[in-house]
């Protein structure tokens, strides 16, 4: 899935959009705030801080139990998915009100929503791209060249991208928040601090290109992304 500065870019690209604004969703309208909106998009994956974790974890804060990632795609697995989603969402903004936590369970929304347009779309192509080394499904080997194409676009992204110094004073000033019953405040605080130390706090040099995953594709990924989710999400002034 989509690599964590990835979905912080897109995070800060519509937060510029929607600063000021009132997001109409179909689950209740959001008064936006930006600083809680980027923490939320970092908060589906926050489950890798919980200690004891397996996978299996992460694909239930992702809506994604008991389907495989190379049957995403299939019509009955991305109804479930969807309708797993929806209830979610629409149990969130029943129970909280406030501006600042539908604001981060809408980041949680964008997340997901993004992550779900990047299995889609560029995961088949890094198959394709991948499948000339004679590797498939599978073999494990696959995710570590996935991962390292993932981490290198993400290293790169931090040095060129123009907001990075807004994400992390988002990060960085927030009060600590939770995902009732997905995340723990305790496990969210954790992982937002690794983030802040490994991506934003730590020097990259020498990084080097990605192989199966263009950084030019990513970048315009992130830029569909944005135009995509400004297209399903309307605004009202607040």
């Amino acid at each position: 899935m989509a690599g964590t500065i990835v979905h912080l870019v897109i995070a800060d690209l519509l937060a510029e959009e929607w600063a000021g604004l009132c997001i109409v969703t179909p689950y209740g309208n959001v008064h936006f705030e930006p600083d809680y909106f980027i923490a939320g998009n970092i908060c589906p994956d926050g489950i890798m801080a919980r200690k004891g974790y397996v996978r299996k974890m992460k694909k239930h804060t992702h809506f994604r139990d008991n389907i495989e990632d190379c049957d995403f795609h299939k019509r009955e697995n991305l109804l479930t998915f969807h309708r797993r989603l929806d209830n979610f969402m629409e149990n969130s903004f029943n129970t909280f009100k406030e501006d600042n936590i539908r604001s981060l369970y809408f980041g949680y929304l964008i997340h997901i929503l993004a992550d779900e347009k990047f299995m889609l779309e560029i995961r088949p192509e890094f198959m394709e791209n991948i499948s000339v080394t004679g590797l498939t499904e599978q073999n494990m080997e696959i995710f570590k060249y996935f991962s390292k194409d993932v981490d290198t676009i993400d290293f790169r992204l931090i040095n060129e991208y123009k907001g990075t110094g807004r994400i992390y004073n988002a990060l960085s000033g927030i009060d600590p928040y939770e995902i009732k019953e997905m995340v723990t405040k305790e496990e969210l605080t954790d992982s937002r601090q690794w983030i802040l130390n490994y991506f934003f706090e730590t020097e990259h040099t020498g990084i080097e290109e990605p192989v199966y995953i263009s950084y030019n594709r990513m970048k315009e990924f992130i830029n569909s992304t944005v135009i995509k989710m400004k297209d399903i999400f309307k605004c009202l002034d607040k």
